[in-house]
């Protein structure tokens, strides 16, 4: 029952939003490369920061886009797991698990994908820009997609419980996203010189993670503040500590559905 369950979930997701945010990550691609041309990068090395922060904030705003709609399994699937929970051996943290376990490869999918996408755009300029360290990248994209699927679970369930609202729950979703474009923008635009910053803003964490992996070189605190350096094992510690409390909430409030909210919800 629990793999019909997983496969349920991992076929709900596949349908469309994976295709829609491919298409989606492209857009934010171009549109990014055409913001470091307006910047025009002194030199190399500069240019190879801003094309890694092209790509990372592009990844990310795409995850936070993967992630709204994988939210929407919980509220499809909202009105099963109250008995799911009681008369099978699913519980909770299996639940958790399942989701994360059949979604993240497909944000490794995206993270890829975004790879080979800034890869062509750059060589169609004339300077290659390749990712510096495959595996952490990896393991940054990895980070990247468990936060944001967290966080979007969070909302969606505290939609469930509170809200009871369909729009609402979708607009809440879109959060994430818009905190993700702010960050990238605080980032390369204001010259701070605080690493509090970076290391107090998940978002900022995650997305500079993979910077530092495909760029390869030490960062600054910001991208105008050049001469200053950020310590890599912070930003794994900016990361690490949301993420454990995203999942123990989820899997908190997971315990608060009930048949009658979810039928709540379906009458808006």
């Amino acid at each position: 029952m629990k793999n019909l369950f997983i496969h349920y979930i991992r076929r709900l997701v596949l349908k469309a939003n994976l295709s829609w945010v491919l298409g989606f990550l492209i857009f934010w691609s171009i549109l990014s490369m055409l913001l470091i041309n307006v910047y025009k990068p002194s030199n190399f090395r500069e240019y190879a920061l801003y094309i890694s922060l092209g790509y990372s904030s592009t990844t990310l705003i795409a995850l936070s886009t993967f992630a709204i709609g994988i939210a929407f399994a919980i509220f499809f699937n909202a009105q099963a797991l109250p008995f799911m929970f009681k008369f099978s051996k699913l519980t909770p943290l299996k639940y958790i698990l399942a989701f994360y376990s059949a979604n993240l490869l497909d944000a490794e999918i995206i993270g890829i994908f975004s790879i080979l996408v800034f890869i062509i755009l750059t060589k169609l300029e004339g300077n290659v820009v390749l990712p510096s360290n495959a595996g952490l990248l990896i393991v940054g994209i990895f980070f990247e997609g468990l936060f944001l699927i967290s966080i979007a679970i969070l909302i969606e369930l505290f939609s469930l419980i509170k809200i009871k609202i369909l729009q609402y729950s979708l607009f809440l979703l879109y959060i994430p996203m818009f905190i993700a474009i702010a960050s990238y923008f605080l980032y390369t635009v204001y010259p701070y010189s605080n690493p509090i910053v970076d290391y107090a803003n998940p978002f900022l964490s995650s997305m500079l993670l993979t910077v530092y992996s495909y760029y390869g070189h030490s960062l600054p605190i910001s991208a105008r503040d050049y001469n200053s350096t950020l310590s890599i094992p912070y930003l794994f510690l900016g990361i690490l500590p949301w993420v454990l409390a995203l999942t123990a909430v989820d899997i908190l409030l997971l315990r608060k559905i009930y048949l009658r909210q979810a039928e709540e919800q379906r009458m808006f």
